[in-house]
């Protein structure tokens, strides 16, 4: 193994390792991605390819390679936290293949150098052979319960400690709990719950917090403006497609507790039967669906049959805005089909502002507001 690490690089490995690299990859402080060095590898290759095995075979990095923008990508939309950024490095090509002709050499070996129990991010291992050693390991604790001797586990939530605890703490913490766990009678075990509330407060974690972000994000897809104009059956499938899989690979993971499951369940009946923001102003007992808003709604009605070119479609009964949109377009001019966007907007803007209690126009002025927005767009 050491003699296959040990031998020199070749033309042959640095040849591999830029065919591997993606072709449109964020270019370095040269502003050159590694499509210019596949296509062009002809010319610049000789070039490249001694720089490289320069610094591969002599242990030495040129400085005019080793150079790099760091720049941060943003995790979610609304930034708030520095935490929610994930910084990330431009390194020029040369050096990323340096890296890739190592990490190709290292790749055959590293099933026989990391352990087994490291199932992450090695190849033909996965990540959730943990879960199952860990759940059968429990499974054989609680199994075990005759005899003098038992077993204990402690679970500890270890989400990004390499960056949250100084690794002095960690060993010194480390040694209190394998000192109090051989041999523990009532007293320490009390102790050890003392240091594992310390441990706790070290690191800023809370019990509930997995549960709260799962309860925050049902209940952020449940105010969005969008889902306020669904209609029953567009209800169901958002119950359906989108709220009940946000917590499914948490529960494919962990047993979720009770509370939280009442909590969502709760929240599901609240949006699915009472549904109080999404009930039409006028018409209490009808759900504020698109086609209800723009076409059934009596301010709807009023609104288009106060202009008499929208007087024969009023007449007949659409099952979808889709079915009155794609009657509009194919049966009407084009002009008309103009005026009724317009209207159709101005509508909607209208009820936005009586959601927000702004102030709004007249529903008689809401065909004149239209025709002028189309005019000044006209003449745009």
């Amino acid at each position: 193994m050491n003699a296959d690490l040990m031998k020199p690089y070749t033309r042959e490995e640095v040849h591999a390792a830029i065919k591997q690299m993606a072709p449109s990859k964020a270019a370095g402080t040269d502003g050159m991605p590694p499509l210019f060095y596949q296509a062009f590898w002809q010319n610049v290759g000789p070039d490249i390819s001694e720089a490289v095995l320069s610094c591969l075979n002599t242990s030495t990095l040129l400085k005019s390679i080793d150079h790099t923008f760091i720049t941060l990508i943003p995790k979610v939309c609304n930034l708030e936290n520095v935490s929610e950024f994930r910084p990330i490095g431009l390194c020029n090509v040369p050096y990323k293949i340096i890296s890739k002709v190592i990490a190709n050499r290292l790749k055959p070996l590293l099933n026989s150098i990391i352990s087994e129990a490291q199932s992450a991010f090695t190849a033909d291992r996965l990540i959730t052979d943990n879960i199952l050693i860990a759940f059968g390991s429990l499974h054989y604790m609680k199994t075990q319960c005759s005899g003098k001797e038992g077993f204990m586990a402690l679970k500890l939530d270890m989400s990004k400690a390499y960056d949250r605890v100084e690794w002095k703490f960690w060993r010194k913490s480390s040694c209190k709990w394998v000192s109090k766990i051989h041999g523990s009678n009532a007293a320490q075990c009390s102790k050890i719950q003392q240091i594992l509330e310390w441990y706790e407060v070290a690191l800023g974690q809370q019990k509930k917090a997995c549960s709260n972000q799962i309860k925050e994000r049902i209940w952020n897809k449940m105010q969005g403006w969008k889902e306020k104009l669904l209609s029953q059956a567009g209800n169901e499938v958002m119950i359906k497609a989108v709220i009940q899989s946000i917590p499914t690979y948490s529960m494919s993971v962990f047993q979720l507790p009770i509370g939280l499951i009442k909590d969502i369940e709760a929240m599901i009946c609240k949006f699915w039967h009472i549904l109080p923001d999404n009930s039409c102003n006028l018409c209490e007992d009808h759900l504020e669906d698109v086609l209800h808003c723009l076409w059934l709604c009596d301010y709807a009605k009023c609104v288009w049959l106060s202009d008499q070119t929208f007087s024969f479609p009023c007449s007949r009964v659409f099952r979808s805005f889709g079915d009155l949109v794609s009657f509009i377009l194919t049966k009407t001019s084009s002009n008309t089909a103009a005026l009724f966007s317009m209207i159709a907007w101005s509508i909607w803007t209208r009820c936005n502002k009586l959601q927000v209690k702004q102030q709004v126009w007249d529903v008689g002025y809401t065909v004149k507001k239209a025709k002028e927005l189309l005019q000044e767009f006209r003449d745009v």
